[in-house]
């Protein structure tokens, strides 16, 4: 054993600066990849975005409340929390319908959705009552949209106050629809995409990965970007990918690449898209589920 190397592997923070005190060699997933990208070149595009890169240029976008205080205001009745579905014919529009109180609110431009995703459980703030709607828009259930586990998951209020009872009353009888912004999000939708790459445009100030816009299947999602070594291969395809982050200094979500679904214009690839996009699983069956059928007669 002694010729052994062990390196442990983290990225959590504190983990990894704790073995660093205590001596313990530890590097993050992203360094470790890197380090043996010249055996496996091909792995650093399942790997995304390095830590250090989240935070860098202007802010874009406000930053979210601490999921704390987020509880906290909720409970007070000062925000609301529900499950954000975006337009589908516009995906800089969407809105939240308030089970516990009976109306909808509309979340209306990139700034007020604040990074919000369709399916994501968030928590809003209402805008001032002069920039609300006197037009009510029915509410409508989404059949695609994620479904929760149980209402139950819901933040509880510690009791609804008389400012909030006549906000409330107001609401119902002058059929208004309130606007919000989203201040918070409590959980993300848990999800892959499918879709295909735009043009090549940007490389980072190495040179060595080229940052590719990904465009997605389902319309009321936005653009992600991806981080790719070997990424002219993926020009012609449909690919899977997965959101890691969205930082309120970045205008896009930042992602990864998962897997190819098959060339883009191909029917089986067309095909196997629209059946992962409704959550069909498209892979072959196990050898062990195939034991399992009888065997093959004229009586099966």
């Amino acid at each position: 054993m002694n010729d052994k190397k062990v390196i442990f592997i983290s990225n959590n923070p504190q983990f990894y600066s704790q073995s660093k005190k205590d001596g313990i060699e530890c590097q993050t997933i992203y360094d470790f990849v890197k380090g043996n990208s010249a055996e496996q070149p091909d792995l650093m595009d399942y790997i995304g975005f390095e830590e250090e890169m989240e935070n860098e240029g202007e802010q874009v976008y406000p930053p979210h409340i601490e999921t704390e205080k987020l509880i906290a205001k909720v409970k007070k009745g000062e925000v609301f929390e529900g499950k954000l579905s975006i337009m589908k014919n516009n995906n800089q529009e969407g809105r939240v319908f308030l089970n516990a109180y009976g109306f909808e609110v509309k979340i209306v431009g990139l700034k007020n959705l604040n990074r919000g995703l369709h399916g994501d459980k968030i928590v809003i703030e209402l805008l001032p009552q002069s920039e609300w709607e006197k037009v009510k828009y029915a509410h409508l259930e989404d059949e695609d949209a994620p479904i929760f586990e149980s209402d139950q998951q819901m933040i509880q209020t510690d009791g609804e106050d008389n400012s909030l009872k006549e906000l409330i009353k107001k609401i119902h009888e002058k059929d208004l629809t309130p606007t919000a912004k989203v201040v918070g999000i409590i959980s993300r939708v848990s999800r892959k995409f499918c879709g295909q790459l735009k043009p090549a445009d940007l490389k980072d100030e190495k040179g060595e990965f080229a940052i590719r816009e990904f465009i997605p299947a389902d319309g009321r999602y936005p653009n992600i970007n991806l981080r790719l070594r070997n990424n002219d291969h993926l020009d012609d395809k449909k690919i899977i990918v997965k959101i890691d982050s969205w930082d309120s200094h970045s205008a896009l979500p930042k992602g990864h690449f998962v897997s190819v679904i098959g060339k883009a214009g191909d029917d089986l690839t067309e095909g196997n898209l629209i059946l992962l996009e409704h959550n069909v699983e498209i892979r072959s069956f196990s050898k062990q589920v195939l034991e399992c059928l009888p065997p093959e007669s004229d009586n099966w």
